[in-house]
């Protein structure tokens, strides 16, 4: 879990007083941004593997919104990249430990160096948006999501979740159907060291109403 090693973790939990992730030079970004392996990548964003993982699927959604996924990278509008810089910050304010946002740059630039990773992600957002309303509510389908709807605000906690194994939308669906004393566990195990007792109950209590 993020709160044993000290690093991303508490770097996200006291985000306002952290000390930023300075630019690495051109070349290296050049480097990041392409060629490099994904352990190299981690250690320069200074996350874990499942970490990296998770700011990759949360970037590809909003690059879909926001790029053209038919383009390179080179040829997106200036004015369409700088919102989803912006968007990406807002959503995922783990990224703006980076200077100036520099590892999303590097991210959505090794997306883009996978496209037709992007092209089946737009195809399954288009194909999603025709299917009917359903009257009956339905799960929350990510992580994100279900930390979205809780009071207080919690969705700064999504990383040490994340680290605790609620790596991706299968594994958190699995983890809404357990019982209750399992998701309950789970959460005060992830949680005991960066949440507040507060912020904890809130989340079981949203985790209570769906599932076992």
């Amino acid at each position: 879990m993020l709160s044993h090693k000290g690093g991303a973790t508490t770097a996200h939990h006291t985000h306002a007083t952290h000390t930023l992730i300075r630019i690495p030079l051109d070349r290296q970004i050049a480097c990041l941004s392409g060629r490099a392996s994904q352990d190299q990548v981690c250690l320069a964003l200074q996350v874990d593997r499942d970490q990296l993982r998770y700011l990759l699927n949360e970037l590809k959604i909003l690059v879909v919104k926001h790029l053209d996924v038919h383009q390179t990278y080179t040829q997106q509008r200036k004015k369409n990249v700088e919102s989803l810089r912006k968007e990406a910050l807002k959503e995922i304010p783990f990224l703006s430990r980076y200077e100036s946002g520099w590892a999303t740059t590097v991210l959505v630039k090794r997306l883009f160096a996978r496209r037709y990773i992007l092209r089946l992600e737009a195809y399954a957002t288009s194909t999603t948006s025709r299917v009917p309303t359903r009257v009956i509510p339905l799960p929350p389908a990510t992580l994100k999501e279900f930390l979205k709807d809780i009071t207080p605000m919690v969705t700064h906690h999504m990383f040490p979740l994340v680290s605790g194994g609620l790596v991706d939308n299968e594994r958190f669906a699995n983890f809404l159907r357990s019982p209750l004393p399992v998701k309950a566990g789970f959460i005060h195990g992830a949680l005991q060291h960066v949440a507040s007792r507060e912020e904890i109950q809130a989340i079981v209590e949203a985790a209570e109403r769906w599932g076992a």
